[in-house]
């Protein structure tokens, strides 16, 4: 025989089991169904206000520094991850640009959850970079709405001299004086600039 139990039947039984106890420790003793003074409720976990939002199409958390650069320029983001390497170790920044991609993974698919959780974009400006299609087209565009949206902070450097003033960018602060590009500089003015430049992004991101 079949004995089908539902969370009403537990709960009649549990308070009848309570009641039958009730009546043997006597009129005198508090009641099991009572709730303890002494011990308070547990309250509800409340969410991390850091969590990243996973589902139901929730925007997630923007926490990261995504570089958009040319392939031509990657010793640039090389050099800036260099000497931004105290701040990566210290979880200051979250330094994010398609090196990490690992292989095998789906590169759009990467780019399109760091766009996502972007909080400061930083362009590495130069020609390369205005004649990508790809920057051009798909992550300019999002990150200059987000941007407006006063989502994220948009800013960039300019590495060789180019066209920057016949794009949306150039609306955008720069991070240094854009009359000398980074390029044009010798190495100990390069580091010096690249040191303010992450002492910026520190504050920026912060």
């Amino acid at each position: 025989m079949r004995v089908s139990i539902n969370a009403k039947s537990i709960e009649q039984i549990v308070n009848a089991e309570t009641a039958h106890i009730d009546a043997r420790r006597g009129p005198g003793a508090p009641s099991l169904a009572a709730p303890r003074p002494d011990i308070p409720p547990v309250p509800d976990p409340a969410p991390s206000p850091t969590a990243p939002l996973q589902s139901g199409g929730m925007t997630p958390v923007r926490d990261r520094l995504f570089v958009s650069y040319c392939r031509q320029d990657i010793e640039w983001v090389r050099r800036l991850q260099t000497m931004m390497t105290p701040l990566l170790r210290d979880s200051v920044v979250d330094l994010w640009w398609d090196g990490r991609i690992r292989p095998g993974e789906r590169w759009r698919a990467e780019i399109d959850a760091a766009l996502a959780s972007t909080k400061v974009a930083l362009f590495l400006v130069s020609p390369d970079l205005l004649g990508s299609d790809f920057i051009m087209t798909q992550e300019l565009p999002y990150l200059l709405d987000a941007a407006d949206r006063g989502e994220i902070v948009v800013t960039w450097i300019l590495l060789r001299s180019c066209l920057h003033d016949r794009i949306r960018i150039n609306e955008f602060q720069a991070l240094h004086d854009v009359r000398t590009p980074l390029g044009a500089l010798g190495p100990a003015a390069i580091d010096g600039a690249l040191a303010a430049i992450c002492r910026q992004l520190e504050t920026i991101h912060r």
